[in-house]
């Protein structure tokens, strides 16, 4: 009796501590990459490019792997509200072959987040499933790279799970969610990869 007493307790413990490494498995990792807005410096106006939004541009993208899965515009001008065509973005998936996501001329910030083996399977399965299929339009008052990566990461339990209206609402551009990410990674001791960037551009400051 005593025996099988123990054997049972043995069981026990041996399903508990199954359950406990198994949330904590960190044998994968994400790259969540921001890329900061920015404008050309007054001295080099004709040398350097301007972008679209300039100092509150910039552009957000989520790596599994050596894939880069980023939310993208591919027709100008974009609908200024969402409609059900998605007919001018696309969710694009670039093989960065070992290569960074943006250069050092990029003022960039990386956040490397650790996730379970349950996560990991699951974000991928998001990400290839919303290459095939657009999920959303890409629109002015609407869903951007921002909200985008916003959702992918609620859905994966890094944030809590939002609706996209309220996630359009809170997340508009990329400063928005990167405040959000320096403060979790704070709480939860994630490295942080950063570049300045070059001097001739005039870059966004957290």
């Amino acid at each position: 009796m005593v025996y099988h007493m123990k054997l049972i307790f043995a069981l026990i413990f041996s399903l508990i501590f199954s359950e406990i490494f198994s949330q904590i498995d960190t044998s994968h990792y994400i790259k969540v990459c921001f890329l900061y807005g920015s404008r050309p410096k007054v001295k080099y106006r004709y040398v350097e490019p301007r972008y679209f939004g300039g100092i509150h541009s910039g552009h957000v993208t989520i790596q599994v792997d050596d894939i880069d899965y980023g939310f993208h515009p591919t027709k100008k001008p974009v609908h200024l509200f969402p409609r059900k065509k998605h007919d001018r973005c696309e969710y694009m998936d670039t093989v960065l072959n070992g290569k960074n996501r943006h250069t050092s001329d990029d003022k960039t910030a990386t956040f490397i987040i650790p996730v379970t083996e349950k996560q990991y399977i699951h974000i991928k399965q998001i990400l290839t499933e919303y290459v095939i299929t657009t999920p959303y339009d890409y629109a002015v008052f609407g869903m951007h790279c921002t909200g985008a990566a916003r959702d992918v990461l609620g859905q994966v339990g890094i944030f809590k799970k939002k609706k996209h209206f309220l996630i359009i609402m809170t997340t508009f551009y990329p400063k928005a969610l990167r405040k959000k990410m320096f403060r979790i990674a704070k709480e939860n001791n994630f490295i942080i990869i950063k570049t300045e960037g070059k001097q001739t551009r005039k870059w966004e400051r957290d």
